[in-house]
């Protein structure tokens, strides 16, 4: 039986995490369309992996400085190996003892304000069952003026080639109107190349860092990326080649490569740079989730490779982990597949496909009834779901899928919003979070539908006429209907016209209308609703958000706004403590939140935006 704590760093952070997968991308380019992805509720691990009663020391090493202490030199922190095994580690740069804002990388440029003051770094190692312990390195000389010969640091945007691209914002306290970005053009990068920021706690980035990364990088090694996805410690690429490539952590064997290890522990390069998974060509969609990974072909055959989808929180001798691309049998040829019903504790997830026939297949996991098979069995082999059939769209969130019909009919199945006496469309209220759509079952007052989205438990059907209806938890406004109550039927969403694309992560939502303009709703704790401030907790109606261009996508993921405009800018703000922001400053007392729209700085000609929880990808255009 495998080890049961994984050696990969897995889940570290208090804050719960609602994870569902958002997936933007240009008008015109040939990409697939990927359906809401539901993750763990919470990254904290179940408690039967936790073994220590104890916390152990780790094995530390002071951190030393590198560069001149000099006005527009960028200093690096050299660690030696932290230890045993995996030890994620975090920098903070302090100037004269005190914290730097927003320095929270391994590299820091020194500027006008460091001038007269001497600089150190902090290093902070983390790791399950340890006591989590912080070193600091000798402070450097005192910081000379002048612009010296500054090193950029590694992975920052470069113009075809040419000097670090660099640019700034001004704060301006928690005004409506938010802070001003650099009035200075921002590069024209390679077309076909991938950058990314956010969470690097696990390499899922492909850039390595191992922490927070605040602003973009290139992820080196690959191009022409169709489509990527990361669920905190995988990533996952699809190349226009119709190749697969993953990176990030392999405890798993979601390499795919016929090995079961986790490479960082014996060579700090290995699993960094994307590597081309052996054996897969002709790939239309890849996905990942509850530590497995998929590829679907252009026949529709599907693959998996990783943990089985019946096994608990790690592969198990009865369930092992499966080390190379398998076909999954029994299956009709697929379009697409997503996981639902993941969560700490539950043996396993529970996979949907939709197949080209129109009908859904389900499998793994039924602690949420996700199988539509009536029951709650468990089983490794898929069934098909009853009842549906000509379905056009699938998506799955917090244990609930909907399916859309070709008629334009709705259908749920699943846990379903009853939580806190919302009740469902299968049974009344009820707040025992117990499985009840055990069967798909049609969604009462909807026709017409064109599209679904779920966030968290709150979905929301457009329709033909663009007309938006929410269902589900609205006791943060979230329905958008104006009131700040739960509802078991589909409501109206007012003040909005005609709406193209929304977007949720269950506490707020965000839409275009066919003018290109952003409008947003919901909870407003962390700034997600792009007014400039706090004080309002929520919003029940519609606002148009002021100070962004025409957009062509959204995201909401995390308590983080996301815009993509049609001039190949993103604009985010919202919650940022793990970087996913991609700015650098922040303009209020708060530095996790930014309370109103910012350009992310040292990007352009943006094709394509993928966002995963904390973890930002975005693909340059030409």
């Amino acid at each position: 039986m495998a080890a049961l704590i994984s050696r990969c760093f897995r889940v570290s952070f208090a804050r719960p995490v609602r994870l569902a997968a958002a997936v933007v991308a240009a008008a015109g380019l040939a990409l697939p369309v990927l359906p809401a992805v539901a993750a763990p509720a919470s990254r904290e691990p179940a408690a039967a992996t936790v073994l220590q009663t104890a916390k152990k020391k780790l094995k530390t090493h002071k951190p030393k400085v590198k560069g001149a202490a000099r006005q527009g030199v960028t200093l690096k922190a050299k660690v030696a190996k932290w230890g045993p095994g995996k030890v994620k580690l975090t920098y903070r740069w302090l100037r004269n003892g005190k914290a730097i804002k927003h320095a929270a990388r391994k590299s820091y440029k020194l500027t006008r304000a460091d001038v007269g003051k001497r600089i150190q770094v902090k290093v902070t190692g983390k790791k399950a069952g340890y006591k989590t312990v912080s070193v600091k390195s000798k402070k450097t000389a005192k910081v000379k003026a002048g612009t010296g010969a500054a090193s950029s640091s590694a992975g920052t945007p470069t113009a075809q080639g040419s000097a670090a691209a660099t640019g700034s914002a001004a704060s301006n306290g928690t005004s409506g109107t938010g802070p001003t970005p650099s009035p200075s053009p921002s590069p024209i990068m390679t077309p076909g190349t991938l950058w990314a920021w956010g969470d690097d706690g696990e390499n899922n980035l492909g850039i390595y860092r191992d922490g927070i990364i605040t602003e973009p990088e290139a992820v080196d090694g690959i191009a022409d990326v169709k489509q990527v996805a990361t669920d905190g410690v995988i990533g996952i690429a699809l190349t226009g080649d119709g190749t697969v490539w993953t990176w990030g952590c392999n405890d798993q064997g979601e390499f795919g490569n016929g090995v079961e290890s986790d490479p960082t522990n014996t060579d700090p390069a290995a699993g960094v740079t994307p590597t081309r998974v052996a054996g897969l060509t002709d790939i239309v969609d890849v996905g990942l989730g509850g530590l497995g990974v998929w590829a679907i072909d252009a026949a529709g055959t599907m693959w998996w490779w990783g943990q089985d989808v019946r096994s608990g929180p790690l592969s198990t001798s009865e369930y092992p982990a499966i080390l190379t691309p398998t076909k999954v049998a029994g299956l009709p040829p697929v379009k697409y597949a997503l996981v639902g019903g993941v969560a700490p504790g539950l043996a396993g997830s529970t996979i949907l496909a939709l197949a080209q026939d129109g009908t859904v297949w389900a499998w793994g996991n039924d602690a949420y009834g996700l199988l539509g098979d009536g029951g709650t069995t468990t089983t490794g082999t898929p069934a098909q779901v009853e009842g549906l059939s000509d379905i056009t769209q699938l998506v799955t969130s917090d244990g609930w899928a909907l399916a859309l019909a070709g008629d334009g009919t709705v259908w749920s199945w699943g846990v379903g919003p009853n939580v806190d006496d919302v009740g469902d469309v299968c049974t009344t209220a009820d707040d025992s979070n117990t499985v009840t759509c055990p069967l798909p079952t049609r969604v009462p007052g909807l026709t017409g539908i064109t599209s679904l989205t779920l966030g968290g438990i709150t979905a929301y059907a457009l329709d033909g006429d663009g007309d938006l209806w929410s269902w589900g938890f609205g006791k943060q406004g979230q329905l958008g209907n104006g009131q700040a109550v739960d509802s078991t039927s589909p409501v109206k969403v007012t003040g909005l016209g005609s709406v193209t694309q929304v977007a949720a992560d269950g506490d707020s939502a965000l839409v275009i209308d066919s003018d290109g303009q952003v409008w947003t709703w919901g909870n407003n704790n962390h700034g997600q609703l792009g007014v400039g401030e706090t004080s309002t907790a929520y919003r029940a109606t519609p606002a148009k958000v002021a100070g962004v261009p025409a957009a062509r996508s959204v995201v909401v993921s995390e308590d983080s706004a996301f815009v993509l405009g049609t001039d190949g800018t993103v604009w985010t703000w919202g919650y940022g403590h793990y970087g996913q922001l991609g700015t650098e400053y922040t303009p209020n007392s708060n530095p996790d939140d930014v309370l109103a729209p910012a350009q992310v700085p040292l990007i352009s000609h943006v094709a394509s935006l993928f966002v995963y929880g904390d973890a930002v990808f975005v693909l340059i255009g030409a």
